[in-house]
């Protein structure tokens, strides 16, 4: 979350079509309460040797929000999948993800984390930190051109969101959260 002062970023590897909309989980809190964020910045970068290089695309986006009811949180009053569409494709096989909340007010956003290849890595008060854990996160490609259910649905992110074709998918949530801001 852009109030929080700092930034994390998960690494993927291995896609093989161009990213049209990106799902992730997490939770909003002001004060023990959920606040209803849905403006985000989505942006990409490149891998270099294993880190986050350079700055290949960043998108402003509204996600569409829904809760997920997984995990009981004594801090939030729900758990969120959000989903977001990308204004133009990302092509980029190999790279780092970073998810901000964005806007005004004091409405702090977590990113769950989730098993994976346990790469990734915080900037805050600007030093890069890595992180023995994953983001959960999911990457999708629509190669038909529209908008429609698909292979990514049946991940688990919810019904009622459209989904294109799964493309890189970090499926399963854990109990930890991260701070991203």
């Amino acid at each position: 979350d852009t109030l929080a002062s700092q930034a994390v970023y998960d690494d993927f590897h291995g896609v093989s079509a161009p990213i049209t909309e990106v799902t992730w989980y997490g939770a909003e809190s002001v004060v023990g309460s959920a606040c209803g964020r849905t403006a985000f910045e989505i942006t990409f970068y490149s891998d270099v040797l294993g880190q986050p290089g350079q700055q290949q695309a960043s998108f402003d986006v509204t996600a569409d929000r829904m809760s997920s009811r997984r995990i009981p949180l004594s801090v939030f009053s729900t758990d969120n999948v959000y989903h977001a569409f990308l204004p133009t494709p990302v092509n980029l096989s190999d790279g780092w993800i970073g998810i901000q909340a964005t806007g005004a007010g004091n409405c702090v956003f977590y990113w769950f984390t989730a098993p994976g290849n346990g790469n990734s890595a915080t900037l805050a008060s600007g030093n890069l930190s890595f992180n023995t854990y994953d983001l959960a996160w999911c990457l999708g490609g629509n190669t038909a051109g529209g908008e429609g259910e698909g292979e990514g649905a049946a991940g688990g992110e919810g019904e009622g969101l459209p989904f294109g074709e799964l493309v890189r998918m970090h499926p399963a949530v854990d109990r930890r959260m991260l701070l991203a801001g």
